[in-house]
């Protein structure tokens, strides 16, 4: 396909899609490139599942990747969960600080602290420490991060804490 043809997800999608004459394009509405995207969603789904339950170990980056469909294209990937009888914002993929090596939360429980650049108080780290749990960690690509904040509105999630939170 041609580089106009972005992949709902984040990488390379290799199947024998329906092309337009030019063969740079398609249309999704064709029957069999609609199965083939539901399929992509479903093998999405089902890998960040197996990551969640331990059974597939990826990387945290790699899980963002999966997870971090364009919003116009999110309701695939959210059908999909549903069909495995899970929501997507429950489902644990976002590393997080301040808890055990390799933990991860979900869009549901989540919070992105955002500190002030350059500020040694109120950093990531430092309110992770005194137990404000769930809080993304700050190490990943800001690239993923800035992907995190459009799939937490689709779902109806911000990604701020509320007041009483760090304050507690």
């Amino acid at each position: 396909m041609g580089e106009q043809m972005l992949a709902p997800v984040r990488g390379y999608i290799h199947a024998p899609f329906f092309a337009e004459m030019n063969r740079r394009s398609f249309n999704e509405a064709v029957p069999w490139n609609d199965l083939l995207l539901d399929t992509v969603a479903e093998l999405c789904a089902r890998a960040v599942l197996a990551a969640a339950d331990g059974r597939a170990p990826l990387p945290p980056g790699a899980l963002f990747d999966l997870m971090c469909w364009e919003p116009e294209k999110l309701g695939r990937l959210t059908s999909a969960f549903q069909r495995l009888d899970h929501g997507i914002a429950q489902v644990p993929f976002i590393p997080v600080i301040g808890t055990s090596p390799g933990a991860l939360t979900s869009l549901h429980r989540a919070f992105l602290w955002e500190g002030k650049h350059g500020s040694t108080v109120f950093t990531p780290q430092e309110v992770a420490a005194v137990g404000v749990t769930h809080l993304v960690d700050p190490k990943l690509h800001p690239t993923r991060l800035r992907r995190l904040a459009p799939l937490a509105r689709a779902v109806g999630r911000g990604l701020a804490p509320p007041i009483e939170r760090p304050a507690s």
